[in-house]
């Protein structure tokens, strides 16, 4: 009966073989799980980070406008004021200023 034996020792080593084999295929799922979450994780992060990025360029391009016409408003008032005191003199410009203001309000 030594061939029983055999038998029974190459079943044993095959269901042995089969049950690490089933372990490891599914160890390879786990992984390849694992690994497309992580990189939809950092796909995610990405775009995320793409987007604030682009939203933080925006608000910098809209501040720079802002302050550009600012500075060119600025530059014109100067120039309005300097012609205005080259035709009159200056105590008669802060009476008009002065009577504007209060027209307007």
């Amino acid at each position: 009966m030594p061939g029983t034996e055999l038998k029974c020792l190459l079943t044993s080593y095959r269901s042995h073989v089969v049950y690490h084999i089933k372990i490891f295929v599914g160890f390879g799922f786990q992984m390849l799980g694992s690994s497309v979450f992580l990189l939809s994780g950092l796909i995610a992060g990405i775009y995320h980070s793409q987007m604030a990025l682009n939203a933080h360029r925006r608000t910098c391009e809209g501040t720079k406008t802002c302050l550009e016409s600012r500075m060119k408003l600025e530059c014109e008032r100067e120039q309005q004021e300097q012609l205005l005191l080259s035709v009159i003199p200056a105590y008669i410009a802060a009476e008009v200023r002065i009577n504007l203001s209060i027209y307007i309000q």
